[in-house]
């Protein structure tokens, strides 16, 4: 027992030695889409045409919102397309009435989809082809953008000379549910994954490795990503993606292979999003994606979720053991050990205004996603799917 918990210890510390360098690197490498000297960092933003593009299915409650706040970027050479992807409640009549209000708004019914097609690929396909502009920028119906976002997109596509970029919004979290899990997914990215190696292959590879394994490091959210057209065509559009639960994963892993620049932000203060509502929508959410992540990998999902297990849970039980036990050394080492994931969850709650006080829940998100991860292996070893939207995934 002694050992083993020596051994666990040694490894959970070593992990946020290394987390937390890569979080604190993060700090600093991943940008904001707005950023705080828009006016100072490049005097010369691209002056390309843009249309955001936004595919709604059944979005009653958000469509008028993102709409609205797209239209409202005051940038006469940006338009605005929504997609009616079919929808059964009343986003097709919301949207009529905005088409008729704002001549920069075009709004079109979306096409019966192909049976070897996924939903949101598919909407985004008949965005790409109906949009005609220079750049599309695609975003999620349940997002909103913020005044400047279309300023701060121009003038990092100039600065960085990028043919495509993805932003993380703030999340909008409000049910308990929400709180507890949603960050999880920003804790994964910002502790795991150094942001700046998407856009650039790690100086410490050699030069002969670079161009097979940099779209390794591929990383993309589907609620906010943009491309140049032409590299868009490059990669085939989304019909390379048309059968891709995480299509923005691998939008993002194409584009690094055929080497257009593609760069990750940040909208702290550009884009916000609130992707679940409860407790149902977050996990039927994660469900459909949270294995297709790892592209249905079970050794590599199995791996993460032992890392998870003995980082995260293992000291937990350390803690209570030197309890039980009243063995100092044990309290303070687990102790400290179950302190470290809360002060890195402390630092991201500031940094994407979330409420500090579910850092400390971190250990119950860890939990439900090694639960969530039994339910999705076995999805997949069942041949189940998972229904999103009235569409089986």
């Amino acid at each position: 027992m002694t050992l083993f918990f020596f051994g666990s210890a040694l490894f959970a510390f070593l992990f946020f030695i290394y987390t937390t360098l890569i979080l604190a690197r993060n700090s600093v490498q991943l940008k904001p889409i707005i950023p705080d000297d828009l006016h100072n960092e490049n005097p010369d933003p691209i002056a390309d045409s843009i249309t955001i593009c936004i595919p709604a299915r059944n979005e009653e409650e958000v469509i008028e919102q993102v709409t609205l706040s797209a239209l409202n970027q005051q940038d006469e050479e940006t338009k605005v397309v929504v997609l009616d992807d079919n929808s059964t409640d009343q986003t097709g009549e919301i949207l009529s009435r905005l088409n008729a209000e704002y001549q920069q708004l075009t709004v079109i019914s979306g096409r019966p989809k192909p049976d070897d097609w996924l939903g949101k690929p598919w909407a985004s396909q008949q965005l790409f082809e109906q949009a005609k502009t220079e750049w599309l920028i695609f975003v999620d119906a349940d997002t909103q953008l913020e005044p400047g976002f279309i300023e701060g997109v121009r003038t990092h596509i100039s600065y960085y000379n990028l043919e495509g970029f993805t932003v993380w919004p703030r999340q909008i979290l409000k049910s308990t549910a929400e709180k507890i899990i949603v960050p999880m997914v920003y804790y994964a990215l910002l502790t795991m994954l150094n942001s700046i190696y998407v856009f650039r292959p790690p100086r410490w590879m050699p030069s002969f490795l670079k161009q097979k394994f940099h779209p390794a490091f591929a990383a993309a959210c589907g609620q906010c990503m943009g491309f140049k057209r032409s590299a868009l065509t490059d990669v085939g559009g989304f019909s390379g993606v048309k059968e891709k639960v995480v299509d923005d994963v691998e939008l993002s892993r194409l584009m690094l292979l055929k080497r257009h620049p593609f760069r990750m932000f940040h909208g702290v203060e550009g884009i916000s999003c609130r992707m679940y509502r409860d407790y149902s929508t977050v996990f039927e959410g994660f469900r459909k994606n949270f294995f297709a992540g790892f592209q249905y990998n079970y050794g590599l999902f199995i791996l993460m979720a032992v890392i998870h297990l003995i980082a995260f849970i293992i000291p937990a039980v350390i803690l209570g053991y030197g309890f039980a036990t009243l063995h100092s050394g044990w309290i303070f080492i687990g102790g400290c050990l179950v302190l470290l994931p809360i002060v890195q969850r402390m630092w991201l709650a500031s940094w994407f205004k979330w409420e500090n006080k579910y850092a400390f829940t971190h250990i119950l998100g860890v939990i439900w996603f090694q639960y969530l991860g039994i339910i999705t292996m076995k999805d997949r070893l069942l041949k189940r799917k998972v229904n999103w939207k009235g569409r089986d995934v």
